[in-house]
């Protein structure tokens, strides 16, 4: 009787287990559905718009489902790589992240009481050119338009090694911002561990206001 129960036991166990990961699969693929089909949306927005075309667009959807990015081609301009164009993470016009701009990529160097390091530069009105620029950007559409405005500041930007200094507008952070003539090896590019190890040691020997920043002498 015991065995009978313990057969029964792990026959219920095993349909419990079954239907959990049916279930599981199931909301996965219905996420990657979504994200998809987003993916899609967003590629036929930008495509719509006058003189684009969409060289590429991607996204993490193995890690996040949210991020998209899309490197767009302007007719007799140059190209731009857009970031963040997801619902969850598209905040126009406080934040318009852009990892390329006519041929230009760009490195930063941020303080914050920490410091952080970069490969996007943020046109919003919160970005490091929001004075600079002085325009708000509502739709991608609009930033686009003002591709030719944006390139002529984009283009007075250093190029490494040279470096151009910045206060945030709200004085809590500071930044380096030097543009880079080539592209990175990542389609999204990010630093390397032992990359980033240098790159973190050079930061700390820059000249920042905020001594938290500032390497041990």
């Amino acid at each position: 009787m015991l065995k009978k129960l313990l057969n029964y036991a792990g026959v219920f166990f095993f349909i419990v287990l079954s239907l959990g990961t049916m279930t599981a699969t199931g909301f996965m693929l219905w996420l990657n559905w979504g994200y998809y089909d987003e993916l899609n949306a967003i590629k036929k927005e930008l495509n719509a718009i006058d003189g684009v075309k969409v060289l590429n667009i991607w996204g993490h959807d193995a890690e996040t489902l949210e991020e998209i990015s899309a490197s767009i081609q302007l007719k007799n301009k140059g190209t731009i790589i857009l970031k963040n164009l997801s619902k969850d993470q598209f905040s126009y016009p406080n934040n318009i992240p852009i990892l390329a701009f006519g041929g230009k990529f760009f490195k930063t160097y941020t303080c914050c009481d920490s410091i952080t390091l970069g490969s996007s530069l943020n046109l919003g009105t919160n970005g490091i050119l929001a004075k600079e620029i002085n325009k708000t950007f509502l739709t991608p559409r609009a930033l686009i338009e003002n591709f030719g405005y944006l390139k002529q500041m984009i283009d007075s930007i250093p190029v490494f090694p040279a470096m151009e200094y910045f206060n945030s507008v709200d004085g809590k952070c500071e930044y380096y911002l030097s543009a880079i003539d080539h592209q990175s090896e990542d389609m999204d590019p990010i630093f390397k561990l032992i990359d980033a190890e240098k790159e973190m040691e050079f930061a700390r020997n820059l000249v920042w206001k905020n001594k938290k920043c500032n390497a041990v002498k």
